[in-house]
């Protein structure tokens, strides 16, 4: 894979499994590129210039063209060139041009618009957290922001966010958390959707398998795009759900009547601080370091309904005149204490 991490648009569009891929997306080929896209979110935009140019090609030829039409092609656009202003082309000649000079593979003198910079992929390290289990489990991203993974789902992300963009990569079901950066937005990326988000909390559905991506909003605003597409986002609000059909290729979007619990309800009468912990790293499946010595004499008496970990973990601290810090994805405590 890391031949294709500095390829442009037109590297792409010449790279023969590349081909295949958009030709038929269900072939084989289809695994290797899925994996790619959700390894490489940030070439996103390269990606899909190059697939929307060969789709475009392939639209008018649905078979390859014989190599002696191919060289008869290239003589007429070399005299057409010759005597005619470009601008009185038909666009329609221009894409038969193209495909000639892509199954030569002659690409090198095409210009390709140039994007502004990506970052780097080998600037950033990315981690990968795979839920294989019966129960969801909860990450804890490097901005404080929450992704509850449900079971055969996986999310990837970098183990520091750069400065000008928050990124992951989802495939499966995930519930999302996003801590507020009016300047830094959040992004996930599933295999054909982008959900753009600068602070709220929501639902993502993507199992490849059903060719249904379904987004639901909790709270806040979010902005929905196929991955493919340059329209503009569909916005959704608290309480709608967009579905995206890849079969299709059809958006719907409606507003839900029933408000889906997130976390379990959890009552603690008198309970011991230590058992307490004990249960919410067991709930949210994340590790939380703490003394248990130390927390021995301290109990609360509380309940929680809609928090999050970090409500809980907080209500908890404050409780007890404790602290928390969130640091490799476990939680660790600090505290002095309570007397008997």
């Amino acid at each position: 894979m890391k031949k294709y991490q500095n390829f442009e648009a037109r590297d792409f569009i010449q790279d023969e499994s590349f081909r295949h891929w958009v030709r038929d997306p269900a072939g084989s080929q289809a695994l290797f590129w899925q994996e790619y896209l959700t390894m490489h979110p940030e070439q996103e935009d390269v990606i899909r210039q190059a697939r929307l140019f060969l789709e475009e090609i392939y639209a008018h030829y649905a078979e390859p063209v014989p190599q002696a039409e191919v060289q008869l092609e290239l003589e007429k656009l070399r005299e057409r060139v010759a005597v005619q202003p470009v601008r009185r082309l038909r666009v329609f000649t221009w894409v038969r041009w193209a495909a000639v000079l892509l199954i030569l593979a002659g690409l090198g003198w095409w210009s390709w618009p140039e994007k502004p910079a990506t970052p780097e992929p080998a600037s950033l390290h990315w981690a990968l957290k795979t839920n294989s289990g019966k129960e969801p489990v909860t990450v804890l991203l490097p901005d404080g922001s929450m992704v509850t993974l449900e079971k055969n789902s996986r999310l990837w992300y970098p183990v520091q966010f750069p400065k000008d963009k928050r990124a992951v990569q989802l495939y499966g079901d995930a519930f999302f958390d996003i801590t507020k950066n009016p300047n830094h937005p959040f992004v996930v990326y599933t295999s054909e959707l982008s959900t753009k988000v600068l602070g709220t909390s929501f639902w993502i559905y993507a199992r490849p398998q059903t060719q249904k991506t379904v987004v639901q909003v909790r709270s806040g605003r979010v902005g929905v795009r196929v991955r493919t597409s340059t329209a503009v986002p569909t916005i959704l609000n608290p309480q709608e759900q967009l579905t995206y059909d890849k079969r299709l290729d059809r958006l719907d979007k409606i507003t839900l009547v029933k408000k889906r619990a997130v976390f379990r309800e959890q009552t603690f009468d008198n309970a011991p601080v230590p058992r307490v912990l004990a249960e919410l790293q067991r709930q949210f499946g994340v590790k939380i370091n703490y003394n248990a010595e130390q927390l021995r004499n301290c109990s609360i008496n509380t309940s929680f309904k809609e928090e999050n970990l970090q409500e809980r973990l907080s209500a908890i601290c404050q409780a007890i005149g404790a602290t928390y810090q969130v640091k490799g994805g476990q939680v660790f405590i600090q505290s002095d204490g309570c007397t008997p």
